[in-house]
């Protein structure tokens, strides 16, 4: 009987069933937890909060250099990293908002290769923002929370399909 529940929970596991997306999870810091970092900077942008924004933003890349995912876009990885990297450096607040979609545009990266992951993200796009025009939102938050034009234009911008 044990054994038989072992191999069922092991088969379960890999079979990703448990949320976890096609790529292999090791001992640090996984997926989730980055987007996390993420979405507290998306947010933080939206309120123009840019202190708590780079100070995310440091956070982001102290979760990056303990990553431990194997199967990732590698590409999207460096980007994130620049970006995140960028906003920590960076005191402008527009170059910061631009710097945030270079960090947008590896998420989306990201998102677009995990449907397991994507499911729990919302891609929107801003017409008016400079540079990569899009972001991502948890699809549990009804309102669109834009952090290319911050405070007085949080609801510009509108949803997109992943594709």
């Amino acid at each position: 009987m044990k054994s038989i529940l072992y191999f069922g929970l092991t088969s379960v596991l890999h079979m990703g069933l448990l949320g976890q997306s096609q790529a292999t999870v090791t001992d640090g810091v996984k997926t989730p937890e980055i987007l996390e970092a993420y979405h507290s900077i998306q947010t933080a942008l939206a309120k123009d909060d840019f202190a708590t924004a780079r100070n995310e933003a440091i956070q982001l890349t102290s979760k990056l250099d303990k990553w431990k995912e194997k199967g990732v876009d590698a590409s999207a990885v460096k980007q994130i990293r620049m970006g995140a990297q960028a906003i920590a450096d960076e005191a402008n607040k527009d170059k910061i908002r631009r710097q945030f979609g270079v960090l947008s545009e590896g998420t989306v990266k990201l998102l677009q290769k995990s449907e397991n992951w994507r499911n729990n993200w919302k891609l929107y796009h801003c017409p008016m923002a400079k540079g990569y025009k899009k972001w991502v939102q948890p699809t549990n938050e009804d309102k669109m929370m834009n952090p290319y034009m911050g405070a007085s234009m949080q609801q510009c911008g509108s949803s997109k399909p992943w594709g």
